[in-house]
């Protein structure tokens, strides 16, 4: 289920953002929790090091303590499948940091869910696209403060990429996919990774590699993850 998504800094906006928006939902719900700094960094060429070692350079050439993915939620007929829905991705997301040797960033690791029922039911991804894009330029100055006061203001992908969770993905996960402690390893759970800077005028060879339709060629800003 889990592949880790690497980005390009210099792609990214600041997160020191000057656009002001409002909005009404609340911010992100951390259920993890932080790492204190560690500047120790693999030796190895960057594109020979697991995924794990990668997220450990990243969050050292960033300057910033935490790592992680905020979700979305989009269906709200199911409190109980919502609930297996987080635990699964919080047993499978440190499952995975653990057996690639990553006990140096689990500890760090953050998954939050945006919840709000009035907001986000039947959000489309474009709309939280632009929720999130919103939400990250209208509290930049509070998750820098939140990384540390070393914290590199170019965002990192927790804040690049939020995760779309409609019924269809859910489901995915709870019901058609093998359950813990099983593994899902023909990838049948997914959820919808949204590309935040994606913009409908760009071409393919402009945006993220990956981001792609399922049955085409055209980039649409999210993929099936």
């Amino acid at each position: 289920m889990w592949r880790y998504t690497t980005y390009k800094a210099w792609k990214q906006p600041l997160l020191a953002c000057s656009k002001f928006r409002h909005f009404s939902s609340s911010p992100p719900v951390a259920v993890a929790g932080r790492l204190e700094r560690n500047d120790t960094q693999p030796t190895r060429p960057f594109w020979k090091l697991k995924d794990t070692e990668k997220i450990q350079v990243r969050l050292g050439e960033m300057r910033h303590v935490k790592w992680g993915f905020i979700f979305y939620r989009c269906t709200y007929s199911d409190d109980s499948s919502w609930q297996r829905f987080m635990d699964i991705v919080r047993h499978r997301a440190e499952l995975d940091v653990h057996e690639t040797g990553g006990s140096d960033i689990n500890s760090s690791l953050e998954i939050s869910s945006c919840e709000d029922r009035s907001e986000f039911e039947g959000a489309t991804i474009d709309q939280i696209r632009e929720h999130f894009e919103n939400w990250v330029c209208d509290s930049s100055r509070s998750i820098l403060q939140e990384q540390g006061p070393d914290a590199n203001p170019y965002p990192t992908a927790q804040y690049t990429y939020p995760i779309h969770v409609d019924a269809e993905a859910m489901y995915s996960v709870v019901e058609s996919a093998p359950q813990p402690p099983a593994r899902d390893k023909d990838g049948v759970g997914y959820v919808n990774l949204i590309n935040s800077y994606w913009r409908p005028q760009e071409t393919s060879s402009q945006c993220e590699e990956g981001f792609h339709e399922q049955d085409g060629n055209d980039d649409v800003g999210y993929m099936r993850r």
